[in-house]
């Protein structure tokens, strides 16, 4: 029973103890340990070397489902599509950063003004009509 308390004490201790609440508060501010990857593959994704690749990537597998789909069997007809959907999918970023497309940016955003009477433009004018 005693050192059931005497642990119960120590665990206290530790939830309270200052000096750990503060070094926590101290890291300075610096990124995670994956946003550095997660960024240069967002770099790679989105050049003009992916633009080519996904395009290579869509006319190859579209060229082998359309010539060979009888031919294949049920694992390389997979893979196949598989190819075809990543391919499309990085060449629409692609296309789209290089059209100049932003994703869910407000650039301007206008404050709301109400006037009296603008969503119904009788109830300004003086009663009877």
């Amino acid at each position: 029973m005693k050192v059931k308390w005497l642990f119960l004490l120590f665990l206290l201790f530790l939830a309270l103890s200052p000096s750990m609440a503060l070094a926590a508060g101290t890291g300075g501010g610096g990124g995670l340990p994956w946003e550095t990857p997660i960024q240069n593959v967002s770099n790679s994704l989105t050049g003009p070397v992916a633009k080519a690749i996904a395009l290579i990537g869509i006319i190859g597998a579209a060229g082998v489902l359309i010539f060979q789909h009888a031919e294949m069997n049920m694992f390389v007809r997979f893979v196949t599509w598989i190819v075809l959907v990543i391919s499309c999918l990085v060449g629409a970023n692609a296309f789209l950063n290089n059209a100049g497309a932003t994703a869910a940016e407000i650039s301007n955003p206008k404050p709301l003004q109400h006037e009296v009477g603008a969503a119904f433009p009788r109830l300004s004018e003086q009663w009877p009509y």
